[in-house]
Formats: structure tokens, C-alpha cells, sequence
């Protein structure tokens, strides 16, 4: 009956352009989603500001399965009328399909109106180190913080590409700017560190790590700090960084065990003997034995060897 009646219409209006309008609607009300894909298809030519059609067919194109296309009316219903529930659905169907090449846009775009979510800028950079194109990425989170500097997945994502491209000034850089405007983390603080230090300067190293916070409960700060300390010949900080770590892991390592036993032979002799004392009952290594012997034969405090 539909059939006839679309038939019926083309012959007594040949010329009427709203017929095939009529025909894309009869198909859709019958559930002939070929036959309406097909004639939605010119009616889109004809009709490019149609949002309403395109609308439809984007949603047509889903109920088939083409997804791709479906995608470029969704599109086009952007470019026409700004929805932010139409730019989500389109980006994550661009995710979906793996189509960088569109759904990069699609996030990048929504700067323009306010800062993005934290799954869009993580999606967006999805996409860029999918397609291979961190130099983009660099470029758009560049821009990206100069608009919403608070933003600070931003800045981690931007420090993270620069790590993954091997530009090692430039995010020594970008960690100063950061500093500036949050509390770091100790783990940034030692992500920070080993930036200065792929680029060789200590000094700048050790400003990451010079402040003596008892409230950080970290090991790796701290031997972070203990291990420049050492380098640059900062006893002090030295013994306070190995007291820090020993406090918060109940032991140290052997080599790190060897720098505060050395530290405390001049400064505090019977704590490095209560260390040494500590590391022969802990770890039953036999040097660490004959070093306690000795230097209780120096102290003459046998009793706390024997």
C-alpha cells in the first residue's frame, strides 16, 4: 500500500521536491531503512541545512551499522548547530571506530566554548598517540594551557609527551611552569629529578628535592634526595635523607646502610655501632660483624656486641 501510494504521488507531482521528503518519512514510518537511506542520501544534497534530516539520517546510518557515515551527518548537524550532547555522542562514535583523524577535532573543538573534562583531554590524547602525531598533541596542549593554565591533567599529559619525545629541557621548562602554579607530588618531585638529571645538572636536581618535609612518607624522595645529597657532598642533608628513609622502611640497603654507618663513625660512634649491630641481626653479613667488633673494641662497649 505505501508502495502505491509513493508511486501515486511521483505521478500526479512530478515536479513537487517535497515528495521525496514525503518518500524518506513513509519509508522510515514502514521501517524500509534501505529505501529511506537511499533517498535520505539526495535529500541531503538538496536540502544541507536540513539539521532535522541530517539528524535523521545520522541516526539511520547508526540503525544500519554505518557508523562512518552516520558520523558525518552528525557532523554536519555541528557545523550548523553547536549541541554539546551531539558533540559528545559523535566524539565517543569517533573513538569507537578508531577514526583519529575525526574525533581529534571533534574534542579539540570544545575549547572554544570551556575547559574539557578530563576523559575528553584524555581521549583527545588517545587519539594523537594512537594516529602517531605527538607534535600536534604538544602544540594544541600548549595552547590548550595557555587558555585554562589550572587545568592539571593538562600539564601532566604535556610533561608525559615531552618524556615520550625525549625533550628533556623542555620539560625541565614545563615542570618550573607547573611548580609555580600547584603543590607537586613527591612523585613529581622525583619524575622531576631524573629530568635534571638526564640533562646532567645536580644542582638543579637537588632544588626539586632540598626541602626537609617529615611529613613526606615517600622512600623514593628520599633516597632520591639521600643520592644527591651524596653527589654533592651535603653530609648533612645526607644523614637527615638516610634517617628519613630508615624511619619510614624500618631498614635500608646495604649501600645506603654503608653511607650513614660512615656518617655516624665521627659524628656519633655508638650509633654506628647500634647500626651496625642492627644490620649483623637483621642480615647476618659477616663484614657487617667485624666492622661492629672493631669499632667496639675502639669504644670499649662490648656489651652491645656480645
Amino acid at each position: 500500500l505505501a508502495q502505491r501510494v509513493l508511486k501515486q504521488w511521483r505521478e500526479v507531482q512530478p515536479d513537487n521536491p517535497k515528495i521525496a521528503l514525503k518518500e524518506f518519512h513513509v519509508r522510515l514510518a514502514i521501517n524500509d531503512l534501505a529505501g529511506a537511506w537511499e533517498t535520505g542520501q539526495q535529500l541531503t544534497v538538496d536540502y544541507p541545512d536540513d539539521i532535522e534530516l541530517l539528524e535523521q539520517m545520522a541516526l539511520l546510518g547508526e540503525w544500519r551499522g554505518d557508523n562512518a557515515a552516520a558520523l558525518g551527518y552528525w557532523i554536519r548537524v555541528l557545523k550548523l548547530k553547536e549541541d554539546p550532547k551531539t558533540r559528545e555522542h559523535a566524539w565517543r562514535l569517533a573513538s569507537q571506530q578508531f577514526d583519529f583523524d575525526r574525533s581529534i577535532p571533534l574534542l579539540a573543538e570544545i575549547m572554544q566554548q570551556r575547559a574539557l573534562t578530563d576523559i575528553e583531554l584524555d581521549a583527545l590524547i588517545y587519539g594523537h598517540e594512537s594516529r602517531g602525531t605527538p607534535a600536534e598533541a604538544e602544540a594544541w596542549l600548549r595552547t590548550y594551557l595557555r587558555k585554562y593554565p589550572s587545568h592539571r591533567l593538562a600539564w601532566t599529559r604535556l610533561l608525559q609527551n615531552l618524556d615520550n619525545t625525549g625533550q628533556f629541557a623542555a620539560r625541565s621548562k614545563v615542570y618550573n611552569d607547573y611548580a609555580k602554579r600547584f603543590t607537586l607530588t613527591s612523585a613529581e618531585r622525583v619524575d622531576w629529578v631524573g629530568t635534571e638529571m638526564k640533562l646532567f645538572d645536580e644542582q638543579a636536581a637537588w632544588d626539586v628535592v632540598k626541602l626537609d618535609d617529615p611529613s613526606i612518607k615517600d622512600p623514593e624522595y628520599w633516597h632520591a634526595r639521600a643520592s644527591l645529597a651524596w653527589d654533592l657532598e651535603r653530609d648533612e642533608d645526607l644523614r637527615v635523607s638516610l634517617e628519613r628513609l630508615l624511619a619510614i622502611n624500618g631498614k635500608l640497603v646495604s649501600g645506603d646502610e654503608s653511607q650513614l654507618i660512615t656518617l655516624y663513625r665521627t659524628r656519633d660512634p655508638q650509633r654506628a655501632l647500634a647500626l651496625m649491630v642492627a644490620s649483623w641481626k637483621r642480615a647476618q653479613d659477616p663484614q657487617r660483624l667485624v666492622e661492629a667488633l672493631q669499632l667496639a673494641q675502639e669504644l670499649q662497649e662490648w656489651d652491645q656486641v656480645v
